[in-house]
């Protein structure tokens, strides 16, 4: 899946070590089996963002765990292969049971901004989405040392993407930068 238009059904039946006649059985086209995936990504974040709005953070250092465990569910589970297509998806060509999925997990996400919002871990003047975007793109699998977790420089970047969210958006420019 992380490798967008490259896949192919015989890379994934390669990859799965299985005939390809079994994925065709399955997955009749690579659309179909991204559907599914995508299906099986957004149930996963249901389950864990339901988890995570049991339990709402009650301060900023239980706001940083949760904000661990999204960064764990953006990149572990594959949000952040999925946000993108939540944002801009094809109304028109959604199942109605994505549609649901898609409008169920939208309203948890934004849930779960404004439990952290309360706890000041991210000010008012972001919008959640654009917190998600921005978790998303700096996780991206790409930034995966050998070892399988955030190289350095990525986790400092990330670091100073939450620090930013805990301050808000200014309206201004900062002081010696150029408007």
């Amino acid at each position: 899946m992380r490798h967008g238009d490259a896949m192919t059904l015989e890379s994934v039946a390669k990859r799965a070590g299985v005939g390809i006649a079994t994925v065709y059985r399955n997955f009749p086209t690579r659309e179909d089996l991204v559907r599914h995936i995508m299906a099986d990504i957004v149930e996963q974040a249901l389950d864990d963002l339901e988890h995570i709005l049991q339990h709402p953070p009650q301060n900023l250092t239980q706001a940083n765990e949760v904000i661990q465990q999204l960064v764990s569910l953006i990149d572990g589970v594959g949000l952040n292969i999925v946000i993108p297509t939540l944002l801009n998806p094809d109304e028109a060509a959604l199942s109605e049971g994505y549609a649901q999925a898609r409008s169920r997990l939208l309203d948890m996400l934004l849930l779960v901004a404004s439990q952290l919002k309360a706890c000041g871990a991210v000010h008012p003047s972001i919008e959640a989405i654009d917190f998600y975007n921005g978790i998303a793109r700096l996780v991206d699998h790409q930034a995966r040392s050998a070892h399988g977790s955030l190289g350095s420089n990525h986790q400092d970047l990330l670091n100073i993407f939450l620090a930013g969210c805990r301050h808000g958006v200014s309206t201004g420019s900062p002081e010696g930068f150029p408007q």
